[in-house]
């Protein structure tokens, strides 16, 4: 399991814990990995496990979510005490605006057919509002100008997928994503190409549908992996979608109303 704790940076303060229990003692956990802030998802992929991160906001300095991997799982698993796993991705390798970047967490994660694959996960409203904090001087005052910087500072999930982690051939891939996304340069947006400096392999973020914000699960099933998303289009509709319709924003595509709400989607293969 991830946890987070209230360790304020430079100290690291992501944990993950191993069972050690039974039912005579129920809540007896040993740390065995160390992260740089709270853990989030975990996933077993070619002989190690897998965490994905979120940013502890309520600390200073906390790190950006990443993806982080344990050393060689040894026979009988990892004990105590915890070492410090390496991370091998991070929101900014892939998000151009990093006020942007600071907001993502990472969601849930998979290993299929020799890749793992790992999504993002976006609270909504929240990079707006870390726009808005961050630049003070030239946030907006009228709501179709905050409307504008809504769409533009929040993002939908992004896919991605990888193998052989931490050596000279890892290899990663944007599965579903952003080619290009809104930045916010201190005074303009501007339209910027992905960190990755890739387009995604199979469709636009969110699976093609903005609003799908949260890789919330993910599983093989029947040969295929499986994912599973929240989509906040409901907040949209219920108050901001007669405001957004008036709106003429060139790089924000809004969803239909037929696509509304949770999806679940299969890969049958990994091409």
């Amino acid at each position: 399991a991830g946890v987070g704790t209230n360790q304020a940076p430079p100290a690291k303060s992501g944990r993950v814990l191993r069972w050690q229990g039974s039912v005579a003692t129920p809540f007896a956990f040993a740390e065995v990995g160390i992260i740089d802030s709270m853990a989030s998802e975990i996933a077993e992929h070619d002989g190690r496990l897998f965490v994905t991160s979120w940013p502890n906001t309520s600390l200073t300095g906390t790190a950006e979510a990443g993806l982080y991997m344990s050393p060689a799982l040894p026979p009988g698993g990892f004990t105590a005490p915890a070492t410090e796993w390496t991370k091998v991705w991070t929101a900014s390798d892939y998000e151009a605006d990093p006020v942007t970047a600071s907001t993502y967490g990472g969601g849930a994660l998979a290993s299929f057919r020799g890749y793992l694959y790992w999504g993002t996960m976006h609270v909504p409203l929240v990079s707006t509002l870390a726009h808005f904090s961050t630049y003070p001087d030239t946030a907006p005052t009228e709501t179709d100008e905050k409307l504008q910087w809504l769409l533009r500072s929040e993002r939908a999930i992004s896919i991605f997928r990888g193998k052989d982690f931490g050596t000279a051939a890892q290899d990663l891939d944007l599965v579903y994503g952003h080619a290009d996304m809104p930045v916010y340069t201190g005074d303009t947006w501007q339209t910027l190409p992905n960190n990755m400096g890739e387009d995604a392999l199979w469709g636009n973020a969110g699976f093609n549908d903005p609003s799908n914000n949260y890789t919330w699960t993910m599983a093989v099933y029947d040969d295929r992996l499986w994912v599973g998303t929240m989509d906040w289009s409901w907040l949209l509709v219920d108050g901001l979608a007669s405001a957004i319709v008036d709106l003429d924003i060139p790089d924000i595509n809004l969803p239909p109303v037929s696509t509304l709400g949770a999806d679940l989607w299969y890969f049958p293969s990994a091409n």
